[in-house]
């Protein structure tokens, strides 16, 4: 975890591509006044789900190109997590761990059947923590893009950087426009148009500052996330960018994880699947031809 941080920040955006977007959102009530905006495509009578789970702030709208790209074949749910974008905004509730319990309801009530699950950045720990609570007996594949779930909070205590992450962290609760507006400009390697990038800050602001901190303690500093990992028996892919911060972190996970495997994808930056999009979908399509 110890590159994670400033990187798994800059996720702090969200793309608006109306125009390539073939999934009208829907609320699903989690609990009791807890609404997690979904965007859903293709048949319901498709042999997978894949489910598109974002980083830091994101919505389920940066997905939108997968959207397109792999609802002709299978079942497509994508979501806003608590907090973030359109869905409800909590004071408690901000960890993985109560996300994945949204998710697995949202999954529940969608009927989602067999699914692979796919996590970018602070989605990776959304995805390790649903494994941890409810297995993966419904669990067809992991993805992993860019990003590993915690190994724990005494590891990322330890590790060098620690202290720096813990200092962006004050800076972002200070200055959260301008820090927001820097940390955009990491996560894509391609620069944004002016408008889009806009966009992507105003979007990103719809979380509230103390939120977004209290989340991202959570994320960097939380329990281990990768131990219960190592029981999981479905293939697992590992997506990287060709200078990933996270490399070493992707790298240990092969290590623990019996069927994983990585793709490194040269020219993307932190959000992989937008910088290379054709490039990205190649690498799933192919593994979830596989599986």
């Amino acid at each position: 975890m110890k590159s994670q941080w400033w990187i798994t920040v800059g996720i702090a955006l969200v793309l608006s591509l109306p125009a390539a977007l073939t999934a009208a959102p829907r609320f699903v009530e989690t609990e009791s006044g807890v609404n997690i905006r979904v965007l859903e495509a293709g048949p319901r009578t498709a042999s997978l789900t894949l489910v598109l789970i974002p980083g830091w702030r994101f919505t389920a709208d940066i997905w939108a190109e997968q959207i397109t790209a792999f609802s002709d074949r299978y079942r497509v749910i994508a979501i806003d997590p608590r907090s973030q974008g359109d869905s409800t905004k909590t004071l408690d509730g901000n960890t993985p761990e109560t996300r994945a319990e949204d998710l697995h309801a949202v999954l529940s009530q969608l009927d989602a059947g067999p699914v692979v699950l796919v996590g970018w950045s602070q989605g990776a720990q959304d995805v390790g923590a649903y494994v941890s609570k409810f297995g993966v007996p419904a669990v067809r594949g992991i993805v992993f893009v860019d990003a590993a779930p915690s190994a724990g909070w005494d590891k990322a205590v330890a590790a060098p950087g620690a202290a720096q992450q813990l200092r962006h962290l004050s800076l972002y609760a200070r200055y959260p426009e301008e820090a927001t507006e820097g940390m955009m400009r990491a996560v894509f390697r391609t620069p944004k148009p002016k408008a889009e990038f806009d966009q992507l800050v105003r979007d990103a602001l719809k979380t509230p500052p103390s939120i977004g901190a209290a989340m991202l303690e959570d994320d960097l500093f939380g329990p281990d996330r990768v131990t219960p990992l190592s029981r999981v028996d479905v293939p697992v892919l590992l997506v990287l960018a060709d200078q990933s911060a996270n490399a070493s972190d992707l790298a240990a996970l092969t290590k623990t994880l019996p069927h994983a495997y990585s793709v490194t994808i040269l020219g993307a930056g932190h959000a992989v699947f937008t910088d290379k999009p054709q490039e990205f979908d190649a690498v799933l399509f192919k593994y979830l031809t596989a599986l």
